[in-house]
């Protein structure tokens, strides 16, 4: 990923120095549960990754992955409702599948408390077993009291609080509100669990986007060709002469311009990002800045760093020394990307509803088609919207409307 992102799907959480969206972007699919940001309209990266537990020096999209998605199994350890990290997979799958599980899941709990359709789970084309999920969480339950509905709603929360945990990682241990941003769900799961987790998290907005299940798919194939340089450059930053880092630049650049040529990416094509590693004197870990294209600004560059810093820990300390440590560049071989095709509308079908179990009790419900809902349409909660890949949980007291590319906008009505 690259280049400022997000304008395609927007939101009301944007950044007051560049008007970009600030968003938290997850996914969550049948085994794990994905985070990421983006601040200011560009991806949150880091220049470390680990692989089969041995460091690598390479950038990366920067996403926290934690043990937690449809097929998370619930069990009993030490008197308490575990639930994570094991999961029962595709096969044998939640109990209600049919193939052999037997121990209650997340997808388990949302169908018993009514949150999937399972006569109209994957577009009709599979039909759950309500019952015998209600049987394993039955079982489960009796061991704390609880029968289905009460368990599934436990499974539920303790699912969303470690998500919840796994955002804050991300964003209040690094000194960021989660408060300031959008939250993107996607994923075949994500949306189910979307406006809990914004509540959890006290953000005001959720949105989903178009084909959520398929989202990180349709994502990876619009990625650019991307190749990364990165060259140690060390100095204080008030020693060094502009030029001596336009000349480093230029130097990687034409590493760059090689690389994407020997690719067939023609040069009208071709994209560079620049970004410099800092630090205040005396420490040890670095920042790194993104630059503006256009000439070297030193001045502005070094108030870029100590905004940066104060983002990212809560202080800085613009009267300190900077060092430069190294310099990055990416070159990005631009590829054609097809426009956002909202889904066709469809016709809606008959109005119908059925009972959802939302604060302990059940509450009749809207079922509703996503490709029903028309531009500037509102829909109130509580209710169920459906489509082929994924299910958007509606609660009560949240409204969801269509914005820009067919996306999906859900805002809490007293935060509206």
């Amino acid at each position: 990923m690259s280049g400022p992102v997000g304008g395609a799907i927007g939101g009301k959480a944007l950044s007051a120095a560049t008007g970009r969206p600030n968003l938290i972007c997850v996914d969550m699919g049948g085994t794990s549960f994905d985070a990421s940001l983006v601040i200011d309209g560009l991806p949150s990266t880091s220049n470390e990754a680990m692989l089969e537990g041995l460091p690598i020096q390479m950038s990366v999209v920067d996403i926290h992955v934690i043990g937690a998605g449809g097929g998370s199994i619930a069990w009993k350890e030490a008197g308490a409702l575990r639930v994570g990290l094991q999961s029962a997979g595709s096969k044998p799958g939640p109990v209600c599948y049919g193939l052999g599980g037997t121990e209650p899941v997340v997808s388990d709990a949302n169908l018993v408390l009514g949150r999937i359709d399972g006569a109209n789970f994957s577009g009709g084309e599979m039909a759950l077993d309500r019952d015998a999920a209600a049987d394993a969480l039955a079982k489960l339950g009796a061991d704390f009291g609880m029968n289905a509905e009460e368990m599934a709603q436990g499974v539920i929360d303790i699912v969303n609080a470690k998500m919840a945990d796994a955002i804050r990682t991300i964003t209040i241990q690094r000194g960021i509100d989660p408060r300031e941003f959008s939250l993107v769900a996607f994923g075949g799961a994500g949306p189910a669990q979307a406006a809990a987790l914004a509540e959890e998290l006290e953000i005001s907005e959720v949105i989903i986007p178009v084909h959520p299940g398929a989202f990180s798919a349709w994502g990876m194939l619009q990625t650019d060709v991307r190749h990364d340089f990165k060259e140690t450059l060390y100095s204080f930053w008030d020693q060094i002469e502009a030029k001596s880092i336009e000349d480093a630049f230029d130097g990687l650049a034409e590493k760059g311009l090689a690389f994407l040529a020997e690719e067939g990416i023609d040069k009208d094509r071709v994209g560079i990002e620049r970004a410099i590693d800092f630090r205040y004197y005396g420490q040890e870990y670095v920042l790194t800045i993104q630059l503006d294209d256009g000439p070297i600004d030193m001045d502005k560059i070094r108030a870029d760093f100590d905004a940066a810093y104060e983002r990212q820990y809560g202080h800085n300390s613009p009267e300190n020394r900077v060092e430069m440590a190294n310099i990055r560049l990416a070159a990005l071989g631009r590829l054609d990307r097809p426009e956002n095709a909202p889904p066709e509308r469809a016709e809606p079908r008959p109005a119908r509803e059925r009972d959802v179990w939302f604060g302990g009790s059940h509450v009749s419900t809207a079922i509703i088609d996503r490709n029903s809902i028309g531009d500037g349409d509102a829909v109130s909660g509580p209710a169920i919207i459906e489509e082929v890949t994924s299910t958007t949980l509606l609660p009560p007291g949240w409204t969801a409307q269509l914005i820009d590319g067919g996306h999906m906008s859900l805002v809490k009505e007293d935060a509206a």
